[in-house]
């Protein structure tokens, strides 16, 4: 029996490649990303303002933070993560920071020194200090951290400026990440997201810290180390903003990512969620991943991987279909639809299988070739479909004299715009945080009742610096 080149070869096709990250080695980028200017300026311009109250917070932190030199690594590191307080419940201007402070720093300094302040930037965190938060270096035992979004951002701007570099920079750049490699915990997790070729770092950077961000799903090398991630990051966010982690990691495991899968697949995801496991199961290159598909094919959203997984491996579906068939109607009605596509290979494939099975493939190939059926018996639908031919476009009507206002316009009831400027939640008004300027109380969680209690800062002990329901800093 012939069997087709793709049917044992893992290649993830050209949609799903185009959502990998980029590593040295199968999705190198042709080039590195230009420098654009205009993130450069939008960077000082968004900085401006808030280097003052930045480095009074640098100033009050502990040693090293104190001490750094404010144009090395660990400086640029400290200023950014107080700049990023600083700009607080902003979520404008910390997105134009997040943004573009990773292009001001690769015009100001080299590839390598950037690499090291993203490294840098996940060995901190901020403390709450009598009036003012402060800038210290991040313990183990800091795990919140980890939820933050305080410092991946940087990592993952690096990704294909360090992938797309000259081979003599490249050297450099592995070489400070050697130092953070086996440094805190997530500066390892950085270290092995930026040279995803160090397998030998992948271990190492997956221990330590509980919870990870969605970028740890992009360090395993093995399918346990990828199996192990998934009560350790965001579950609401492996299908979502963390998906393209997610397929980088199957890229590079293949087969062995199964187990993964399935499990996702078995935590009751949504619709476009479990589409997307399963086309990427369909790709894998193992009767288990055929037969996974197989066993569900009562599911609506494993319809089309179903075909594209059976289409590519025909062999070792009409193997494990020949087996299943007494399952189900599903099952059964695939089989003779792929007997019937290609009869001698299921003819072939009966005489290696056990007599049950073998009975049902020749049950359809005893059936014979089916005729074309004489069109003048067919309903008018199916010979001549209206979506088939031409259609004639219709003329649009157009109402004359209507004018678009000139301005858009915000009316307030009497008395409404008062009321929400002094309703205690960011996203309902600009009213200061507490702490902030214009407000004369402490820094402090809100109380259980603004988040219901919900979220564990909330009732920890003692409580955290902020509530991930009510602010953030």
């Amino acid at each position: 029996m012939s069997q087709r080149v793709d049917e044992v070869r893992f290649e993830l096709p050209d949609p799903w490649r185009r959502k990998i990250l980029p590593d040295r080695n199968r999705h190198r980028p042709a080039a590195a990303p230009t420098i654009r200017q205009e993130d450069v300026d939008t960077a000082q311009e968004t900085i401006s303002p808030l280097i003052p109250q930045a480095r009074r917070m640098v100033a009050a932190s502990p040693s090293p933070v104190r001490d750094a030199d404010p144009a090395s690594p660990l400086g640029v590191a400290a200023m950014t993560l107080a700049m990023l307080s600083a700009a607080r419940a902003d979520w404008t201007t910390r997105g134009k920071l997040q943004q573009t402070l990773p292009q001001l720093w690769l015009a100001q300094m080299s590839l390598p020194p950037a690499v090291s302040c993203a490294a840098g930037l996940a060995g901190l965190c901020l403390e709450e200090d009598v009036e003012q938060m402060i800038v210290r270096p991040a313990g183990t035992g800091d795990t919140s951290q980890a939820w933050a979004v305080s410092w991946t951002w940087a990592a993952e701007a690096l990704r294909t400026p360090v992938a797309a570099c000259e081979d003599a920079t490249h050297e450099q750049v592995v070489e400070v990440l050697t130092s953070y490699a086996s440094a805190e915990p997530l500066q390892r997790l950085v270290a092995a997201y930026l040279a995803p070729e160090r397998g030998d770092w992948a271990q190492a950077a997956l221990e330590g810290a509980d919870p990870l961000p969605v970028m740890a799903l992009a360090v395993p090398h093995t399918g346990d180390q990828l199996l192990g991630l998934l009560d350790r990051v965001p579950s609401y966010s492996v299908g979502g903003t963390g998906f393209t982690n997610l397929v980088t990691a199957v890229d590079r495991i293949g087969a062995d990512a199964l187990p993964t899968l399935k499990a996702l697949l078995d935590d009751d995801p949504d619709a476009a969620e479990a589409r997307n496991y399963y086309s990427l199961i369909a790709e894998l290159p193992s009767d288990e991943a055929l037969d996974l598909l197989i066993e569900h094919i009562d599911d609506p959203r494993a319809g089309a991987s179903i075909l594209t997984a059976t289409d590519r491996r025909p062999g070792p579906a009409l193997d494990l279909l020949a087996r299943r068939a007494s399952a189900g109607r599903g099952t059964a009605e695939l089989l003779a639809a792929r007997v019937r596509s290609d009869r001698d290979l299921a003819a072939e494939v009966a005489d290696r299988l056990p007599a049950g099975a073998a009975a049902r493939i020749r049950e359809v190939l005893a059936e014979g070739d089916h005729p074309d059926a004489d069109p003048s018996q067919l309903p008018a639908l199916l010979i001549s479909p209206p979506w088939a031919g031409k259609r004639s476009r219709k003329t649009q009507t157009v109402i004359e004299g209507l004018k678009a206002p000139d301005d858009t316009r915000l009316d307030w009831l009497p008395g409404e715009q008062e009321e929400w400027l002094t309703v205690p939640n960011y996203q309902r008004g600009h009213n200061p945080r507490p702490g902030s300027a214009g407000s004369n109380s402490p820094i402090r969680c809100w109380p259980a009742t603004e988040c219901g209690g919900t979220s564990s800062c909330c009732s920890s002990t003692p409580p955290r610096n902020y509530c991930g329901h009510c602010w953030a800093v």
